[in-house]
């Protein structure tokens, strides 16, 4: 009989190609999502294999009812945007940090033998020492970088303290294909490449040289997958997900830029609230623990990721 596994917030951009993972191994998948962020467009391709339960991982009930019998949670439901965190740190404290609480508690009701967390790079804020490495202090600069450090302190506690198995993964500016194009609040792919594609002149906040360690979703998902299978020496850990390398704001705009033919230049515009200057992992501890290694380069998965919106731009111009 196959394993059942739970997957919060499964139908947004990294859950579902998570999903789609975890129907192809023969999983059988659990769907818990909101749609407040998430879109069941997203799950076309594994619809008929899944349980899709439409809910809030605030409700206990709920939880409870979906996480019996499972082997494996996968935490990936979360409020995620920066800016908006800003405006509303209630919000995002209670739904990311006291929805994960929920879920832990949950899972720990239930016995699922391992819970992994959807956790950010976002939590060590502006370091003074690069690449980053696990055990540096997290210097959270906005609401939402603290709702995820302060849950991921949550989950080392569940499992020191009630033995319940969690792994914690740090992503690290993830991009690629399902990317969230229509929210205001999206990330710089989908910006640019809609205001380029409409001739229009993209705003770049601050002088675009910060520096981001991208990751494509493929290694997000691969990094998940290693961490359900991971032995008990990573039980409690938290891990990098990242490539080690780093691309400015500026040098995205302008490989996007070329992608697409075109010369408009930026408007550059005063630096966000909140916003870091650089993320830069070291993902050493998690090729130790988990045989990870992000294997798509920036090179690779910016054009992959280009080619998708476009023809998602195009199909919602003419719908």
């Amino acid at each position: 009989m196959a394993s059942k596994v739970v997957v919060t917030g499964g139908a947004g951009f990294i859950g579902s190609h998570l999903v789609e993972k975890l129907v192809e191994k023969n999983f059988n998948v659990t769907v818990i999502d909101n749609l407040f962020a998430g879109k069941k467009e997203n799950l076309k391709n594994v619809w008929k294999d899944i349980e899709f339960v439409k809910g809030n991982i605030l409700d206990s009930k709920l939880l409870n009812s979906c996480f019996k019998d499972a082997d494996f949670v996968f935490h990936e439901a979360a409020l995620r945007s920066v800016r908006v965190s800003v405006k509303k740190p209630v919000t995002y404290a209670s739904v990311n940090i006291l929805g994960t609480i929920k879920v832990l508690e949950a899972a720990k009701q239930q016995n699922v033998k391992r819970v992994i967390y959807a956790s950010s790079s976002s939590i060590y804020g502006n370091q003074k020492i690069f690449p980053v490495k696990e055990h540096f202090l997290p210097n959270p600069q906005n609401p939402y970088a603290a709702s995820k450090a302060c849950a991921e302190q949550y989950c080392k506690m569940y499992s020191q303290l009630f033995g319940l198995e969690t792994i914690a993964l740090r992503y690290f500016n993830v991009y690629g294909p399902r990317q969230d194009y229509l929210s205001e609040y999206g990330t710089i792919f989908p910006i640019f490449v809609n205001q380029l594609l409409h001739n229009k002149s993209p705003t770049i906040f601050g002088d675009g040289k910060q520096a981001r360690d991208f990751t494509y979703v493929a290694d997000v998902v691969e990094a998940n997958w290693k961490a359900m299978r991971a032995s008990k020496k990573a039980v409690g850990e938290s891990f990098n997900v990242c490539n080690g390398k780093t691309v400015s704001v500026n040098q995205v705009f302008s490989l996007i830029s070329k992608a697409l033919g075109k010369t408009i230049q930026p408007n550059y515009v005063s630096v966000r609230a909140g916003e870091v200057q650089k993320t830069h992992g070291e993902p050493s501890k998690a090729r130790k623990l988990l045989g990870l290694q992000c294997k798509m380069s920036f090179q690779k998965g910016l054009p992959k990721t280009v080619e998708w919106l476009k023809k998602e731009f195009f199909a919602r111009d003419f719908r």
